[in-house]
């Protein structure tokens, strides 16, 4: 268990150091400016692309058994990590469905309903 949070913990720190890197190399008061000159168009975006989420959440938690069910806002935040991860990552977008696979196993502790759920989500949205 000792190695699983040293590896935690210095994927934390790679992971901060790359978000300082990023943030240093940025034009920040450039950026704010394009943002506030969207105006509200960012709000929308940002809610058309939250609806689709939280409806594929509330779908996948009907299928999760009510002995491994989770907070609805719990499933949503695990979703949006997933579609991060398809969307961010070269993973053939499949590698959010093992995350999130995996965050709910962590989550429940039974990583057969876990799996299975997921499974049956990605066929059903299939």
């Amino acid at each position: 268990m000792r190695h699983g949070r040293q590896v935690r913990f210095a994927a934390l720190i790679l992971g901060l150091g790359l978000l300082t890197a990023v943030l240093v190399s940025a034009d920040l008061p450039k950026a704010a400016r394009d943002v506030a000159a969207a105006g509200w168009v960012v709000a929308w975006i940002a809610l058309y692309r939250f609806l689709p989420i939280a409806v594929d959440a509330a779908g996948w938690r009907a299928l999760i058994p009510p002995a491994a069910r989770v907070g609805f806002p719990t499933l949503v935040c695990f979703r949006w990590i997933g579609e991060s991860v398809n969307t961010v990552l070269p993973v053939a977008q499949v590698g959010g469905d093992v995350v999130r696979a995996r965050l709910l196993a962590a989550k429940t502790k039974t990583p057969a309903d876990a799996s299975a759920s997921v499974v049956a989500d990605f066929t059903v949205g299939l």
